[in-house]
């Protein structure tokens, strides 16, 4: 079989113009979605109950390691030729396990979640609108920045990209956004968490998540990745992130007009703890950038007592608490004159 190289870049991986390998996408992409969205499909597949070797695409790993010369598709096969058989029902408890938990998913499969650290926001429709743009439209009642959706658009525009081929460049622009814009961002850290589970045959589904999208942003085994915020907005300067750093690679500095949160790339060693503890989710790794020892993460003016004018703390932190407490008078005031008032 002859492969063609392009001059485009897919997700860190040589990207060619035959259909096998688009074949073998959609075979990938289809399953992936159908195991982790199975109150959409009545149930975890029946295929599931298999060894890995007989899963759908354990032949189509093997065939994509080598047309897209991705090594660790190869390290995914593998781990998919040991998953012993097992029942349906066990794999669903694991399942359950997993991403359902006690009302608080160990692992959510929403982007919304590790982008802004809640369900709703901004990320749910931008993947709403780029399906409807599509034509399609959902059913059931899974958000549309969930995985198995995401997935399932993946498979939809590779099918486009065979069957039309008229167009079949524009469905494969629309692939390669649809993956830089959204799985790229947040399914490599989806990927990581289900590989370190317990269960063999889910462990090998976040490795093939993992060799799939972790190309640019959230490989986080590449020791070139760096924490970054991507919506600074939401950051709310609450200092977790720098308590946990391991080797003070994060620091938050502060002058007579503002406190900004800065990294110092020369010291950061890649460990996920400040992207773990975020309470806000807005940390993220991402590609690194070299020519820069320092990089200013956030940054937010301080904040003035409302009595007497001293600089209390950020504005950052002061939007925040005022959206848990509400606005009460003493809020504004420093600390010296807070306990004034109180007295």
């Amino acid at each position: 079989m002859r492969y063609t190289q392009q001059s485009s870049n897919e997700g860190g991986m040589n990207t060619y113009q035959d259909p096998q390998i688009n074949d073998d996408l959609v075979e990938v992409y289809t399953s992936l979605s159908e195991v982790l969205m199975p109150s959409i499909h009545a149930g975890l597949p029946e295929w599931m109950a298999l060894s890995g070797r007989e899963w759908p695409f354990y032949e189509a790993c093997i065939r994509l390691a080598g047309g897209l010369e991705n090594p660790q598709l190869d390290q995914c096969a593998l781990a998919l030729s040991e998953v012993p058989i097992s029942s349906l029902d066990r794999r669903l408890d694991e399942y359950e396990a997993l991403f359902i938990g006690n009302g608080n998913p160990p692992i959510w499969l929403n982007e919304s979640y590790y982008a802004n650290g809640r369900i709703v926001g901004p990320i749910l429709f931008s993947t709403l609108d780029m399906y409807q743009e599509a034509g399609l439209k959902i059913e059931g009642a899974e958000l549309a920045d969930h995985a198995g959706l995401e997935l399932a658009f993946l498979a939809y525009l590779a099918e486009k990209e065979i069957s039309d081929r008229e167009f079949y460049r524009e469905w494969k622009q629309a692939r390669q956004l649809f993956i830089k814009k959204h799985c790229e961002r947040w399914l490599p850290e989806v990927g990581r968490l289900i590989s370190h589970s317990i269960y063999p045959g889910w462990s090998a589904i976040g490795l093939l998540i993992i060799a799939l999208f972790s190309s640019t942003v959230n490989n986080i085994n590449n020791e070139n990745v760096l924490p970054n915020i991507a919506e600074p907005e939401l950051c709310t300067l609450c200092g977790f992130c720098v308590q946990v750093c391991p080797t003070g690679a994060l620091r938050i500095h502060e002058d007579e007009k503002n406190s900004s949160l800065h990294l110092e790339t020369s010291l950061c060693n890649s460990c996920t703890n400040c992207m773990k503890i975020c309470p806000e989710k807005v940390l993220l790794l991402s590609a690194s950038l070299p020519d820069q020892t320092r990089i200013l993460l956030r940054e937010s003016p301080l904040a003035r007592c409302s009595n007497c004018g001293e600089k209390t703390f950020s504005q950052a932190e002061l939007d925040y608490t005022q959206k848990i407490l509400g606005s009460p008078e003493w809020l504004g005031y420093c600390l010296k004159c807070r306990s004034r008032s109180i007295g």
